[in-house]
C-alpha cells in the first residue's frame, strides 16, 4: 500500500489513521501528542512533532492527510503545495482553498479539500445523485451529530476540533438561492424537520457548501 502521512491525532484524526492503518497503508502519524492507541500500534509510525517542522524535513512529495484544526490546518497549506505534496484536506476553514490554485498548479501537486462528512461525503453523494438523475432544481443537505441517548442534559460531546465546533456555528453561512449565492448569518431560518425515532428536531443553516456553490 502507499505510504501516507497524518497530521493531526484529534477526534477525526485518530479514527482516520486507524481506518488507513487496518486497510494496509503505511501510515505516518505526526502531532505534538501521539494518543497511546495510535502510538501502540507497531504498523504505524507515530512522530511526536510540529507538523511545520516535520513536513519542512522532507525531502520527496508524499500523500499528506491534513486534519489539523481548522486554523492550523490552512496556515500549512501553502507548504505542503509547495513541497509538491498530494494532499487531501479536511481542514475546513473560513479561508478557501481555492486561493492556492496557481500554487498548486506551479509546484506540480494536488489537493483535494472538505474531505470530510459533510462537506465531503454530503458533495459525493450529491455529485453521483447528479450523474444518475441529471440537473437538479433544488439540494438540501441535513448534518448533524446527536446522541445516541438523548436526555435533558448538555450530553453533547465536540465531533471535531472544538474551536472549529464553535466556527461552524458562528461563522457566516454561504448558500445558493434563487440561482445566486448569497450570505446570511448563521443559526438562522431555524425549522423543525422529521427525523425517524424522534419527535422531531430542529434545523438552521450553517457554513458547509462552500466547495459545491459554484
Amino acid at each position: 500500500m502507499h505510504p501516507i502521512v497524518a497530521l493531526g491525532c484529534g477526534l477525526v484524526g485518530e479514527y482516520v489513521i486507524h481506518r488507513l492503518a487496518d486497510d494496509g497503508h503505511d501510515v505516518t502519524a505526526v502531532d505534538l501528542r501521539i494518543p497511546d492507541s495510535i502510538r501502540k500500534r507497531e504498523d504505524v509510525t507515530s512522530i511526536e512533532q510540529d507538523a511545520h517542522r516535520f513536513i519542512d524535513s522532507l525531502s520527496t512529495p508524499l500523500v499528506v492527510v491534513n486534519m489539523l484544526p481548522g486554523r492550523i490546518g490552512h496556515i500549512i497549506r501553502e507548504s505542503l503545495l509547495k513541497g509538491g505534496h498530494n494532499v487531501v484536506d479536511l481542514a475546513f476553514t473560513e479561508e478557501d482553498p481555492q486561493m492556492l490554485n496557481e500554487v498548486a498548479k506551479n509546484y506540480n501537486s494536488t489537493m483535494i479539500w472538505d474531505i470530510g462528512i459533510a462537506p465531503g461525503l454530503s458533495n459525493m453523494l450529491l455529485a453521483q445523485a447528479q450523474r444518475e438523475l441529471g440537473p437538479m432544481e433544488e439540494v438540501t443537505i441535513h448534518v448533524g451529530g446527536n446522541p445516541t441517548h438523548p436526555d435533558q442534559d448538555w450530553s453533547y460531546m465536540a465531533p471535531f476540533s472544538p474551536s472549529d465546533v464553535i466556527e461552524e456555528y458562528t461563522r457566516p453561512a454561504r448558500i445558493v438561492r434563487n440561482g445566486e449565492v448569497v450570505t446570511v448569518p448563521a443559526l438562522t431560518e431555524r425549522h423543525s424537520i422529521d427525523v425517524e425515532g424522534t419527535a422531531g428536531m430542529d434545523a438552521f443553516l450553517t457554513d458547509g457548501l462552500r466547495s459545491v456553490l459554484e
